[in-house]
């Protein structure tokens, strides 16, 4: 699966495969929605999850490396 044909999915096609085939990386939070980044295949989905309605209300699958930004002020590495 490419980044195209998951794009081309339904997207309760694309939460079923992100659910089972997703490996999940971590989490930030805006406002009240949790973003869970998840890798698949060779790109990146973000799950957009509003927690007081208790539905994911986006699926934003990218590649660009820029995205991935917003995730490393989480990242602790001890050297």
């Amino acid at each position: 699966m490419n980044l195209y044909q998951y794009i081309a999915l339904s997207n309760d096609a694309k939460s079923q495969l992100l659910w089972e085939q997703g490996i999940y990386v971590m989490n930030r939070f805006e406002d009240d929605l949790a973003i869970n980044l998840y890798m698949l295949s060779d790109f990146y989905v973000e799950a957009w999850y509003n927690q007081n309605s208790n539905k994911i209300v986006k699926l934003r699958p990218f590649r660009s490396l820029n995205l991935l930004e917003t995730y490393l002020n989480q990242i602790k590495l001890n050297i």
